[in-house]
């Protein structure tokens, strides 16, 4: 096979060349590069390089900085600059829109960037205990489901990446090691939350180890014995919660160690600002803010508008952020327990926020379609974006006036982004 020109990265962030009329599959290489295939497999209509050289880098590949990259599944993008990452999420951005929404915005908006690395406040570590004793901390392999074992992460928040070492030890040193199969970690501004699940009764002296731990490393510590609902800090007083600040907006906002809060706290700050910025807010207007979680964007808003209405599928989501309105002192904004695959609204409002899961909003979309003159549609997945956002301009009559990439995750290949939509005919 003769050396092949990487054209561009594939959804997951692989590099692309073609051979005749086969894609060809490398992952690692980046657009531009010229590679040199020496082992491959076909599988279907593309072509799998097993094993590569690259014969002319491009300026943008750099030496990964985390020594696992390559056999961790977390990260996809270390060999490749910022500047060059952010560059491929914006042109997948548009790739999805055109391709799968067939839209485009009239303007695109600037990405919304971060520091590239230690910038992760929540993560999820999977845990298992060989028969030898040994313990694995950390992450699914590249394209495994065994867990790789890790002692650093330099994308985690700084007091998150320095507690990998010491949780080693502390589950090796449990009685209950081999039925501890995940730990949490979260960050709020002061302090550290860590919760340890067990599937077996802690004795007397594991109980003691995670009191130890928790003093030495001046943290919170849940246990979690069964699911959710069966978190429990570890000592009796203490509190079960966390705090972050939108100092911008007068706004502090309480959360539990398991509550969804987004991952970057820097991206969330910028991202709070667009939605506020995109939506226009004045003293008159009634917002719904649908997948409303604990009030993050419900809370800020209500500082600017008349009213503004949450609804969240997760009712003890619900229960946090009518706490966090009252703490904030905000009386016109109210949340609501819903089904959001079926909720219908029974109020007025004419500007909406959503932020839904992977699976987007389409139900909501077809919901919202005569009631909201201005829908600002933040994404954690392109291509359901892209979906709904071909409803709303093809069948609702609203146009795509503005979109943009928030780049949440630096380093891996997810995208988030920003959709502004507005009544009226599209002009693309």
């Amino acid at each position: 096979m003769p050396d092949l020109h990487i054209e561009k990265l594939d959804s997951r962030g692989r590099g692309v060349a073609m051979h005749g009329d086969l894609p060809v599959i490398c992952d690692g290489a980046l657009p531009g590069e010229l590679v040199r295939i020496e082992q491959s497999e076909q599988s279907r209509r593309i072509l799998k390089a097993q094993s590569y050289s690259v014969v002319r880098p491009v300026e943008a590949r750099i030496t990964p900085l985390c020594r696992y990259f390559g056999e961790c599944g977390g990260c996809q993008l270390q060999q490749a600059r910022y500047d060059a990452q952010v560059a491929y999420k914006e042109s997948q951005l548009k790739h999805c829109l055109e391709k799968y929404g067939d839209v485009c915005p009239e303007q695109w908006l600037a990405s919304l960037t971060s520091a590239a690395y230690h910038y992760r406040r929540r993560v999820r570590l999977g845990v298992r205990t060989l028969a030898n004793g040994e313990v694995i901390i950390g992450f699914h392999r590249k394209n495994h489901f065994y867990l790789l074992d890790i002692e650093t992460c330099p994308i985690l928040e700084p007091r998150l990446h320095l507690l990998l070492g010491p949780l080693h030890q502390l589950v090796a040193s449990l009685s209950v090691k081999q039925r501890v199969p995940q730990i949490e970690m979260s960050c709020g501004e002061q302090e550290v939350a860590v919760v340890i699940r067990h599937l077996l009764p802690l004795s007397p002296y594991d109980e003691l180890t995670l009191r130890d731990f928790a003093r030495n490393n001046q943290l919170i510590l849940f246990t979690q014995a069964q699911g959710p609902e069966s978190i429990c800090p570890l000592q009796v007083g203490q509190t079960s919660t966390l705090q972050y600040s939108l100092q911008r907006h007068q706004v502090r906002l309480t959360f539990s160690p398991t509550d969804f809060i987004q991952a970057n706290a820097s991206i969330n700050a910028q991202m709070l600002d667009a939605v506020l910025l995109q939506l226009d807010i004045q003293e008159n207007d009634s917002v719904l803010d649908l997948y409303s979680g604990i009030g993050n964007f419900s809370l800020p808003l209500a500082r600017y508008a008349h009213k503004v209405t949450g609804i969240e599928g997760n009712p003890e989501l619900v229960a946090r952020a009518r706490y966090n309105a009252d703490h904030n002192g905000l009386s016109n904004v109210r949340f609501q327990h819903a089904d959001l695959n079926s909720w219908e609204p029974d109020f007025k409002f004419n500007k909406v926020i959503l932020d839904p899961p992977r699976q987007g909003a389409m139900n909501m979309i077809k919901t919202l379609s005569d009631t909201a003159d201005t829908i600002v549609y933040v994404s954690c997945m392109p291509r359901t974006l892209a979906r709904d956002a071909r409803y709303l301009v093809h069948r609702s009559g609203y146009r795509l006036i503005r979109a943009g990439l928030i780049d949440m995750f630096p380093q891996t290949r997810h995208i988030e982004a920003i959709a502004v939509f507005k009544r009226g005919n599209s002009v693309c």
